[in-house]
């Protein structure tokens, strides 16, 4: 009798707990959840706190003074310019104050699977939109100075619009194959797999939201990432060596007065992209260490835990820096790039500030930024 009753009471509880799986996920999820904030995890937190206003204030300010300023719009490096700030706006919003939210559970994802499946996919494309942006600027650069005559020709604003298309298209074709797993027997995701080949772990009972996707990750930093990178150390290469025969050419005046102009507007073109290029620098700067991370705990695990057990300090440090500090800060150093190694950007934000907070004062100082603005690229 008494067996049978622990019987019953046993198929109540598996039926009651099989009809209420959303309840026990809440009950973890609240529990893990609501656990008090380390204090290493909170100092983080607040760095990304700080660092959210600054890339979401100082993105907006480069998107307004390039879109209000024709004279900047006109510039095939600047338009990009503006569509990368653009970029950099979206993750000061989306991804930094996720990333803010997750640092505050203890590295814990305590949001909807749909919030995590939103954020892994934009952060992916956020993340390749920016090096592909970068990428498009060099290219323009290298063609300019390699082919002026016939690139200067091609040059439109329907063309640089599909240019901007394609770099963000090929972004998101990127990011869009991170959803399905790729593994050793599959050459590609192929279709049939769409609907049930996911690679997105999500857990809410332990606070899990990853890619799982080695193979895909392995594909997106060589060919997104290290041949982008690689080419663009050439261009930047090459550029230098041809500022370096124009400064040449106009110290020595061995040239005519309309050669001598051109050489001088390719000068200006070219201080231009030297800021373009601290920014790359930046961008390898923020993102190659957690690349590097990546790829050890892919192919080299053993490594890595060699090096936590022994100096588990340090290890929880270099994560913390390189995996929730150093990529957000991209986003965020960017516009302080343009205004301190861009002086066009730094003359046009000053006409607009002016214009905003000091309508009544027209002076000398105001003529002379209009006029410095207004001198050929």
């Amino acid at each position: 009798m008494e067996k049978r009753i622990m019987v019953i009471i046993l198929i109540k509880v598996l039926a009651f707990a099989g009809s209420s799986n959303v309840s026990v996920k809440s009950f973890y999820v609240t529990e893990v959840c609501h656990r008090k904030t380390e204090k290493t995890y909170f100092s983080v937190f607040v760095i990304l706190l700080i660092m959210i206003p600054i890339t979401i204030l100082g993105n907006t300010f480069v998107v307004i003074v390039i879109g209000f300023t024709p004279k900047l719009r006109k510039n095939t490096t600047y338009f990009v310019l503006l569509s990368l700030a653009f970029a950099d706006f979206l993750v000061g919003c989306i991804t930094v104050p996720i990333n803010a939210k997750r640092v505050y559970n203890n590295k814990l994802f305590c949001l909807s699977k749909y919030a995590c499946i939103s954020v892994l996919y934009i952060e992916c494309f956020l993340s390749i939109a920016s090096m592909t942006h970068l990428f498009s600027i060099a290219i323009e650069r290298y063609l300019s100075l390699k082919i002026p005559f016939q690139f200067t020709l091609s040059e439109s604003s329907a063309s640089i619009y599909k240019w901007l298309l394609s770099v963000w298209v090929y972004a998101f074709f990127w990011s869009f194959l991170g959803i399905f797993k790729w593994n050793k027997s599959t050459r590609f995701p192929i279709i049939k797999y769409i609907f049930n080949y996911s690679s997105i772990v999500y857990d809410p009972r332990n606070g899990s939201c990853i890619l799982d996707n080695q193979f895909y990750f392995t594909t997106v930093y060589v060919v997104c990432f290290c041949l982008p990178a690689i080419l663009m150390g050439y261009i930047y290469y090459f550029v230098y060596k041809t500022t370096l025969r124009h400064i040449h050419q106009i110290s020595q005046s061995e040239i005519g007065e309309l050669n001598l102009r051109t050489s001088r507007r390719k000068l200006r073109q070219q201080k231009l992209f030297t800021s373009v290029f601290i920014v790359f620098l930046v961008y390898v700067s923020c993102w190659l260490p957690t690349f590097v991370f990546v790829f050890l705990k892919f192919y080299n695990e053993n490594l890595i835990y060699q090096f936590k057990n022994k100096e588990p300090l340090i290890f929880r440090i270099m994560v913390i820096i390189v995996g929730e500090i150093l990529p957000p800060l991209n986003s965020a150093l960017n516009p302080v790039i343009y205004v301190m190694h861009n002086k066009k950007f730094r003359t046009s934000a000053q006409l607009i500030l002016n214009k905003i907070f000091f309508k009544h004062i027209k002076g000398k100082n105001t003529t002379e930024m209009a006029v410095n603005l207004n001198k050929p690229f």
